[in-house]
């Protein structure tokens, strides 16, 4: 778990610091323009620890679509994507006794993201942010017993989060785009006590940019 607090500040800097550089240094994106295309990738879901409860990080994936309507330096990138999101719920209380509950749940998601970019048509970095809603689609949750219902993990039918992120355009084709998640909903975890936590993830994907009008 390296990456969950260091990335996080990594890219939060980095996304909010370069981003509003590049509104007074953007050279791409004046002409209106639009593009679709797919993507595909992987995630990493994690929650921050609570008393005797820990996360144990586990890879899912994303496949989708997205769409970029852009101009004047900026551009509007609505998405969907359905996403399987893994974690594994982690109850190890003084004196022994540890359980871990994975929970894996699918999700259909939509982004709605506001970004910029800086470079050319060869090689650009957009930065973008915006709200992501989600509904889950399928929820599985391995307990099987009191031991196991100590350790599970509420999922909601909708939530709801905040993603920041940069991403690096090969041309007008590829792109790789690497992302921070954060819920902003609380979802219910462990016995009453510990009935809140938020559930964050890291986004890695590939675009392929199949429709474009420049």
């Amino acid at each position: 778990m390296l990456y969950t607090p260091f990335m996080k500040k990594v890219i939060l800097i980095l996304t909010l610091g370069l981003f509003f550089t590049s509104v007074a240094s953007a050279q791409t994106e004046y002409i209106p323009s639009f593009q679709f295309g797919l993507k595909a990738g992987a995630n990493f879901s994690t929650f921050p620890q609570y008393g005797d409860f820990k996360n144990q990080d586990e890879a899912g994936y994303i496949v989708g679509a997205w769409a970029r309507v852009g101009g004047f330096g900026f551009n509007f990138q609505p998405e969907v994507y359905v996403t399987s999101k893994n974690v594994g719920v982690v109850y190890e209380p003084p004196g022994g006794g540890k359980t871990v509950n994975p929970v894996k749940f699918t999700s259909l998601d939509f982004p709605f993201l506001l970004g910029t970019k800086v470079g050319t048509n060869e090689l650009g970095v957009r930065f973008y942010g915006g709200p992501v809603f989600s509904y889950a689609i399928n929820i599985n949750e391995g307990f099987g017993n009191d031991i196991g219902y100590a350790s599970r993990l509420d999922i909601n039918d909708q939530n709801y989060a905040l993603q920041v992120g940069a991403g690096l355009d090969f041309g007008t084709t590829l792109s790789i785009d690497l992302r921070y998640e954060e819920g902003l909903n609380k979802i219910a975890y462990g016995p009453d006590e510990y009935s809140h936590t938020r559930l964050n993830l890291f986004n890695l994907t590939l675009a392929y940019n199949i429709f474009s009008t420049y």
